[in-house]
C-alpha cells in the first residue's frame, strides 16, 4: 500500500461517520492524544453515510480505541485492514 510517514499514516485502519462534524471532531480529538492520523475520502466499499473518514496505523488501533471512548466520539463503524492484504473487517473498539 505504500509507506507510512508521520504525516500520512497507510490505510490500515478507518473510522467511518455519521457525518461530516463528527468526523471534524474526531480528527481534533484523536490528533490531540498524539496519534497520527487523517482525514480521507471514505472508501465507497465501508460507507456512503459521510463522505469523510479516518485513518490510522495497526499500532495505534488501540489508543484509537481508548480516545474514541475517553471523548466519547459519535462514530458509526470502525475497520482494519488485514496487514496480509485483504478485504477490510469490523472491528469494535
Amino acid at each position: 500500500m505504500g509507506r507510512r510517514t508521520r504525516e500520512t499514516p497507510l490505510l490500515e485502519g478507518v473510522v467511518t461517520f455519521e457525518g461530516t462534524i463528527g468526523a471534524l471532531r474526531a480528527e481534533k480529538r484523536i490528533k490531540g492524544e498524539g496519534i497520527v492520523s487523517r482525514l480521507v475520502p471514505t472508501p465507497r466499499e465501508l460507507s456512503s453515510t459521510c463522505a469523510l473518514a479516518l485513518t490510522f496505523g495497526h499500532a495505534d488501533r488501540d489508543r484509537v480505541a481508548e480516545a474514541i471512548h475517553a471523548h466519547d466520539l459519535r462514530f458509526e463503524a470502525v475497520y482494519l485492514y488485514p496487514e496480509d492484504g485483504g478485504e477490510p473487517v469490523a472491528w469494535e473498539p
